[in-house]
Order: C-alpha cells, then structure tokens, then sequence
C-alpha cells in the first residue's frame, strides 16, 4: 500500500529505476511534501533571507530534524539529507543530496536537488540556463548524472517573484526557439513545467528534460514564499 500510495502521490514511475529505489524516491518526495509547509515559520526564525547557501544549510537541518521525528514505518529504511554532495564525472555540486544510511557499502545520493534564489539581486535566469544554471546542469549531467529523478527549490524571497514558474517557462520557450549551442536542446514538448499542486506558501511543479545521451532526467520543483 505504501508504494501504490507515494507513488500516484508523487506523480512519477520510472522503469530505468529499480523497484527499491523507486520506492525510496516516492517516499522521499511524499515526505517532502508532507513537511515542506513547516519550512517557511522555521526559516524566518534565524536567517539572513539574502544567502542561498544559508538557506539551503537551514533546510538540510529541517528536513533531518523531521526524518528522525517520523514513524519508523513511514521509510523503508534511513536516509539523511547532505549539502554539496561531489559529483562522479564532474567538478561542479548539487546544493542537496539525499543518501541512504547504510553501512553494508557506500552509499550514493537517491536524489539530488539545486537551489536558486528568487530576487532583485540576483541572476533569476540561471535556474534555468547559464554557467551555473541549475536545469541547465541536470541536462548536461553535470548534476545527477546516475540519476532519472531530480528536483530544485526555488526560494522566492520577493513576492513579485511568486509567478516564477511562468517566468521559467518563457525562458524555455525563448531558448527552445533562439538557442544556437548544438551541444544542448531545449526544444522538446516536456521541458516546460506543469503544475502538480499549491500547498501552503509552496508550489510544486513537474518537468522531463532531454540529456544528450539520449537519457532524460525528470525534476520536481518547489517553489517557497520565503517572503516577508
């Protein structure tokens, strides 16, 4: 039952994962969402809304501290979520990564996720694409490259920022229609992002981007009002 139910509430089922790894995913993401709307009151509390490393520290503590308050039932086994996980292949670190706690072999991430702030300071296109574009990255595998499941969080730290996905989805399009790097395509039906649902102060959107190696890479998106 825990399976058939993270898994239609997650909204994914990828035949490339293994059943025990999707499973761990879909009960991730479940968790996520589950606690993602705590975040908001916990980070207003004690950070400096201007530093994304911050920011990023704050929410691997809160999603730790809520992992060890859970039913024990509720994961198939312990993860912990780890800032700057290294890259195999790549010089460049996903801002979050999520391993399993195991001491039977090394453990890679299960999931990785990239953070971008949302504000008048700082380079909102690079969510998308750029040297340090965070979707950008996932395409190139740069970021998650044994992955097929990823994810970013968006910290909107502007209210006028709230409607970043719209934004996000005319820089596709814009790049789909004018982007003359061959090494990359932008041009597919899936790489726009859909609405999944509204939680509280939280917009969670999907995405299925192409990789050049005839691979693709599906990311969920979180898109937190950390707006005063």
């Amino acid at each position: 039952m825990l399976k058939d139910t993270a898994t239609n509430k997650s909204g994914f089922g990828s035949p490339e994962l293994s059943a025990e790894l999707n499973l761990s995913v879909s009960v991730l993401l479940t968790f996520i969402d589950k606690t993602i709307p705590g975040f908001r009151n916990y980070y207003l509390q004690v950070t400096d809304p201007t530093h994304e490393n911050l920011t990023s520290f704050h929410i691997v503590n809160f999603f730790n501290s809520n992992l060890s308050e859970a039913d024990e039932g509720f994961t198939p086994c312990r993860f912990s979520f780890v800032k700057n996980p290294p890259q195999a292949g790549s010089k460049k670190e996903t801002d979050i990564g999520v391993v399993a706690l195991t001491r039977s072999a090394p453990s890679s991430t299960i999931i990785e996720f990239e953070a971008k702030r949302f504000s008048d300071s700082s380079n909102n296109t690079e969510y998308v694409h750029g040297e340090r574009g965070g979707i950008e990255r996932f395409k190139r595998g740069e970021h998650g490259y044994h992955l097929s499941i990823a994810g970013m969080f968006g910290y909107i730290e502007d209210k006028k920022f709230l409607n970043c996905a719209d934004r996000i989805n005319q820089w596709v399009l814009e790049l789909s229609q004018k982007n003359t790097d061959t090494s990359i395509d932008w041009s597919g039906t899936s790489e726009k992002l859909v609405s999944i649902q509204e939680l509280d102060n939280i917009s969670k959107w999907s995405s299925i981007h192409s990789r050049s190696n005839s691979t693709s890479i599906q990311l969920f998106h979180y898109f937190l009002n950390l707006s005063n």
